[in-house]
């Protein structure tokens, strides 16, 4: 990153005082945000545009190899900036502090502001070959001075912060679609499907919602039909034999042979005493008296109430035959209900409104005032024919010449668009290359100016360039 280092000119001049015997002592480092010509570097006397100062982490020298370390970080840093430049500064034995070394980057290295980035910190080291005699130290801060233990804390700190340091989006991590809504209350919209068809896996939702509402709705019509849907028969309930007539008309067909025939003997023709009672009522516990007809009647009537009743007469609930989430609106009311959120949520664009409509409508209508035809289809020769202008139209009226030309006018080949001005008043003509029936040949076509109302046509050879229009685009 920091391709370019260099010992500045005031640098040189400790080194050559320091091999005398002196001491060379590192003093500060800065941080600039400026940048200069790569030429310049070694008479820069101080950083450009200095933001910061670093800590110096000491000074190790390995054969004639010198390692300054630095540390900088963004405590109490208000505003971010690129850190372009990076100065060591020292200073002899005699003498003042000067800009020893400089390091320029060309890209730069971002350093956030302490508010955006908490702890953020950078630690650089200088690599300087110097000679054995020289001797270099430095004045270290206690204060910025980075240990293992301090460095160790501070990546714990950063890797044990689970509030998102680094404002990690959810378009960033691939979930930009995704809304920032409960399952339970996401919204999803739908059009109405008017066919009954199976639900297929992998189908948008859209889709699907759909389909079950047309199932949903096809049911519940289906459960409120009383009137047989099924078409079912007595002869499938095990009632074939069952004749349609009511039990009156049953008991009418009763005669005395039956009852006898029934019995196996013929019953007295008066109670007595002795004759177990018949019941009248369904009030009775006896369980040794029979069923009188009255009895039966009672039961007959209550039953087919009860069979006849359209009302729910057992309180089924819309929850036992699992349909407890179905809301009670009609088709209208949820209709009323979608927003225009939801329309633009299901086409995935805001449609046009008429503002925008009437805009494009009234573009169009000027695009087409504006464009004129000069020359209809004609076939074209070798030989210049001149050609009168359609309905005696000006080439003065129009801005730009538009030459159109191929082997029909189904099949135009080349276009070129010619300001009027370079047709009419340079030269009066003008040369194309024209592509014609065969792609492989071509053909020069030339147009050359007439008069305001008409121009010649010529070909240079006859490659099936046989139709030209000419438009004009005032």
């Amino acid at each position: 990153m920091w391709e370019n280092t260099v010992i500045t000119n005031a640098g040189i001049e400790l080194l050559k005082n320091a091999l005398s015997g002196g001491t060379i002592t590192v003093t500060a480092i800065k941080s600039g945000a400026g940048k200069v010509d790569v030429s310049a570097l070694k008479s820069q006397t101080a950083v450009s545009s200095i933001k910061q100062s670093g800590t110096v982490q000491g000074v190790t020298k390995t054969n004639e190899t010198i390692k300054i370390g630095v540390l900088f970080s963004n405590a109490g840093l208000s505003a971010g900036y690129s850190m372009t430049q990076l100065g060591i500064y020292a200073k002899g034995s005699t003498g003042s502090e000067v800009l020893f070394a400089i390091s320029q980057s060309t890209t730069g290295k971002e350093v956030p502001a302490e508010s955006a980035m908490p702890s953020w910190s950078l630690v650089h080291n200088f690599y300087i070959k110097l000679n054995n005699d020289v001797t270099m130290t430095a004045t270290v801060d206690p204060e910025g001075y980075v240990t293992f233990e301090t460095m160790q804390t501070a990546l714990n700190t950063h890797t044990g912060n689970k509030s998102n340091p680094h404002s990690v989006t959810k378009s960033q991590v691939g979930l930009g679609n995704v809304p920032n809504v409960a399952t339970n209350d996401q919204t999803p919209t739908y059009s109405d499907t008017t066919t009954l068809v199976t639900l297929s896996s992998g189908e948008k939702i859209s889709i699907a919602f759909a389909k079950i509402k047309l199932a949903i709705t096809t049911l519940i019509n289906h459960l409120a039909n009383k009137s047989n849907p099924h078409g079912v028969t007595k002869s499938q309930v095990g009632l074939g034999n069952v004749e349609n007539k009511s039990s009156a008309t049953i008991r009418g067909e009763l005669t005395k042979g039956n009852v006898t025939t029934a019995l196996g003997y013929t019953p007295p023709t008066q109670d007595t005493n002795t004759w177990r009672g018949i019941q009248n009522n369904l009030t009775s516990d006896a369980t040794d008296q029979s069923l009188s007809a009255a009895q039966g009647k009672v039961l007959n009537t209550n039953l087919t109430r009860h069979t006849g009743n359209k009302t729910n007469p057992h309180g089924v609930t819309k929850s036992q035959i699992g349909l407890g989430n179905v809301e009670n609106k009609s088709s209208a009311t949820i209709r009323s209900e979608i927003t225009d959120a939801n329309v633009e949520t299901a086409l995935g664009f805001t449609p046009a409104n008429q503002t925008d409509m009437t805009n494009a409508q009234d573009a169009i209508t000027q695009l087409n005032s504006d464009y004129d035809t000069i020359i209809v289809g004609t076939s074209v020769t070798t030989t210049s024919q001149v050609i009168n202008h359609y309905n005696n139209r000006k080439l003065s009226d129009y801005k730009f010449i538009v030459f159109a030309f191929g082997a029909s006018d189904d099949d135009i080949r080349s276009i070129v668009t010619v300001p009027r001005t370079i047709f009419e008043k340079i030269g009066k003509s003008y040369n194309f290359v024209a592509h014609g029936s065969d792609d492989s040949t071509i053909s020069i076509v030339s147009f050359t100016y007439a008069s305001d109302t008409s121009m010649a046509v010529k070909l240079s050879a006859d490659h099936g360039v046989k139709y030209i229009r000419v438009f004009g685009l005032k």
